[in-house]
C-alpha cells in the first residue's frame, strides 16, 4: 500500500498542520528533550489506544510549519522533534517541509505510525521517511505485553533509519512522563488501562481534563 487512504474524509489543511497537542516532553517520545507533535486522526481503531481523542478524522488545530518551527527553536537543550497521533502518515506531504528544516538544524527526527514500515511505499513516503531517523511501527495490541523501550506492545519495532539515533540511545528512558499545567494534564507513555481510567477519574474531580 501507499500512504494510508482516508476515503477523501481527511480534511485539507496544506501546507499546514492539523494538529491535536504540542507538548515538550523529556525522555518518554525519544531520546532526550524533545517537541512532541500530536497530529489529528488516524483510520485505526487499536482497542485501548491511550490517544482517544486524537483519532477522529476532523478538523481540530490548524498549525503553519513555521509557527512549529518557532517552538522547536525555543525549546531549550531539545534533541528533536516528535510525531505521533493520531497517524503521521496521513499527514506525511505537508510534514516534509518541517521534517526538513528539523534535518538542516541539526536535529533528530522520531515518528510513531501503526502502519509497519513494509506497508509504507511510494514516493510521498518514501521522501518523508528518508527524513526520520527513529521510526516506531506497528498497531497497539492491547493483548500483547510491552516490547521495550518505546514500545507499548511487543509487535511494534524499532527502525533506526539514519544512523543519527542509535540503539544506545535508546536504553536507559521514562516510560511514561504526564505534566499538568493549570486545568490540563498531558501524559506520554502508555499505563495500564486500569491506571489510566483511575488516574483520569481523579484529575477531572480537581477539574483537570485530560486526553486519557
Amino acid at each position: 500500500m501507499t500512504i494510508p487512504e482516508t476515503n477523501g474524509l481527511y480534511p485539507d489543511f496544506g501546507p499546514d498542520l492539523n494538529v491535536a497537542e504540542i507538548g515538550v516532553v523529556t525522555g518518554a517520545a525519544g531520546p532526550g528533550r524533545r517537541l512532541v507533535v500530536w497530529l489529528q486522526g488516524c483510520a485505526k481503531r487499536c482497542p485501548g489506544c491511550a490517544n482517544g481523542p486524537y483519532l477522529p478524522i476532523r478538523a481540530a488545530r490548524r498549525v503553519p510549519v513555521a509557527e512549529i518551527a518557532a517552538l522547536l527553536a525555543a525549546t531549550a537543550d531539545c534533541a528533536g522533534i516528535t510525531l505521533s497521533g493520531g497517524e503521521p502518515l496521513l499527514q506525511a506531504a505537508p510534514l516534509v517541509p518541517l521534517l526538513e528544516m528539523v534535518r538542516n538544524r541539526g536535529l533528530t527526527t522520531v515518528c510513531y505510525t501503526g502502519y509497519t514500515q513494509e506497508e509504507l511505499m511510494g514516493p510521498v513516503a518514501t521522501g518523508f521517511l528518508s527524513l526520520v531517523d527513529l521510526l516506531i511501527d506497528g498497531e497497539y495490541r492491547r493483548e500483547l505485553g510491552r516490547g521495550g523501550v518505546y514500545r507499548p506492545s511487543s509487535n511494534q519495532r524499532l527502525h533506526f533509519l539514519s544512523g543519527r539515533i542509535r540503539p544506545a540511545d535508546c536504553e536507559a528512558v521514562a516510560e511514561t512522563v504526564m505534566e499538568i499545567g493549570g486545568a490540563r494534564a498531558t501524559v506520554t507513555g502508555t499505563l495500564p488501562v486500569a491506571l489510566r481510567r483511575l488516574l483520569r477519574d481523579r484529575l477531572r474531580e480537581r477539574g483537570i481534563t485530560t486526553g486519557l
